[in-house]
C-alpha cells in the first residue's frame, strides 16, 4: 500500500510543475498613438522581445592579461510580428507603410500581453517609441499552397516588461 503511494506522489509533483508553464499561443498585440488605439491585432509570431546590455572594454595601462568590461546602454532587438496577409488594410498597416515607404515616422507604443485565457494577462512588454522599419510578405510559389504572411519589424527607443492587470 505505501509502495503505489509513494509511485503516485512524483505524477501529481510533475503535473504541479507544468501548470506553472505559460503557454505561447495566446496573445494580443496593441498600437496606441495620440490619434488612434487600434483593436488588438492578430498575429500569429511575435518574436524579438529581448534587451542586451552594451559594454565597453577599457584597458588598465601595462596590464595585457583582461579588460574591464564596463556597462554603457540597454538595446533592445528589433520586433517582428507575423500573420496572414489580410486584403483589407487597417490603420496599422497604413502607419506601417507611411514609415517605410514614405519615411513619415511617427513612433508609437505598442503593448504585447501574453494571457492564460481570454480574462487573464500573465506578462505585458511595452515598446516605446516604435516605428515600423520592414514590411514584408513571403514568396509567392505555383508550387505550394500555403497562407501568405505579412511580416513587420519595429525598432523602438526601449523595451519594458510590466506586472500586468489581473482579473480574479
Amino acid at each position: 500500500m505505501a509502495e503505489a503511494k509513494k509511485n503516485k506522489e512524483p505524477i501529481a509533483v510533475e503535473a504541479k510543475r507544468y501548470n506553472s508553464f505559460i503557454p505561447t499561443f495566446f496573445f494580443k498585440v496593441f498600437f496606441v498613438t495620440d490619434d488612434f488605439v487600434a483593436d488588438p491585432i492578430g498575429f500569429s509570431e511575435v518574436s524579438g522581445l529581448s534587451v542586451e546590455l552594451q559594454t565597453e572594454e577599457l584597458f588598465e595601462g601595462g596590464g595585457n592579461t583582461y579588460a574591464y568590461r564596463l556597462p554603457k546602454q540597454a538595446k533592445p532587438k528589433n520586433i517582428v510580428l507575423k500573420r496572414a496577409l489580410n486584403p483589407a488594410d487597417n490603420n496599422v498597416i497604413d502607419w506601417a507603410k507611411n514609415c517605410v515607404e514614405k519615411f513619415i515616422i511617427r513612433p508609437l507604443t505598442v503593448i504585447i500581453t501574453l494571457a492564460s485565457d481570454s480574462e487573464n494577462q500573465l506578462k505585458t512588454w511595452n515598446v516605446m517609441g516604435a516605428y515600423a522599419v520592414k514590411l514584408s510578405t513571403t514568396d509567392f510559389s505555383a508550387n505550394k499552397s500555403e497562407v501568405v504572411i505579412q511580416t513587420l519589424e519595429l525598432t523602438c527607443q526601449s523595451l519594458t516588461e510590466v506586472k500586468p492587470d489581473r482579473k480574479k
